[in-house]
């Protein structure tokens, strides 16, 4: 069937977007979304706030015409670009609130992102949320939960980067453990998980 609207008249204001303009709006939103985000790297700190803000709420825009049952893949792709955003808003000086929102759409990426389904995919968002989660905090709560959390992010990124044989990722997935472990955030409660003496990965 044509995606078309009928040039008979106008659908009432009440009814929902078909299939074919709900796919247009969200396109549309989601080019705002990267053009915003073009103009927030021109700039820095403070100054690229107000891009990055609009650039979330184009994302978010675009996941409103975006289903994850239709378009799984499509809808976990806006969720990483969601959560990158946010965790750029939130090294800008958007506060803690914004990278609990880029952990949380980095976990919903994941959702689709499986090992058999995006393998590649789930590696590199996996090593974003364990930026996120190394630098999140809430009151009340121990550091060392999202530590933790955050290593076990960068250890199985580690992990299928090495079973795909991508040894550049694999070596930044590793330094990025290794550097949190240096930095004195290795929760205790990992130090009987192997993750301390993670090899390196081999080379071809």
């Amino acid at each position: 069937p044509s995606n078309r609207r009928s040039r008979a008249g106008v659908a009432p204001c009440s009814s929902r977007p078909g299939r074919g303009e709900e796919g247009l709006r969200g396109a549309l939103y989601r080019q705002k979304a990267r053009a915003l985000a073009v103009a927030a790297q021109r700039k820095s700190g403070t100054d690229a706030l107000g891009d990055l803000e609009q650039a979330v709420a184009a994302l978010r825009s675009a996941l409103v015409y975006t289903r994850r049952e239709a378009t799984p893949m499509l809808w976990a792709r806006l969720q990483d670009e969601l959560g990158r955003t946010l965790a750029l808003l939130a090294a800008a000086g958007g506060g803690t609130p914004r990278l609990g929102q880029a952990v949380r759409a980095f976990e919903k990426a994941l959702d689709v992102w499986t090992k058999e389904a995006a393998p590649e995919r789930r590696a590199g968002t996996l090593n974003r949320l364990g930026h996120a989660l190394a630098a999140f905090s809430l009151p009340g709560v121990p550091a060392d939960t999202f530590r933790a959390k955050a290593a076990r992010a960068f250890t199985e990124a580690f992990d299928i980067y090495s079973a795909c044989g991508l040894t550049e990722p694999a070596d930044e997935a590793h330094h990025n453990l290794a550097r949190l472990m240096r930095a004195g955030e290795a929760p205790g409660e990992c130090a009987g998980t192997g993750l301390v003496s993670l090899p390196r990965p081999r080379r071809p």
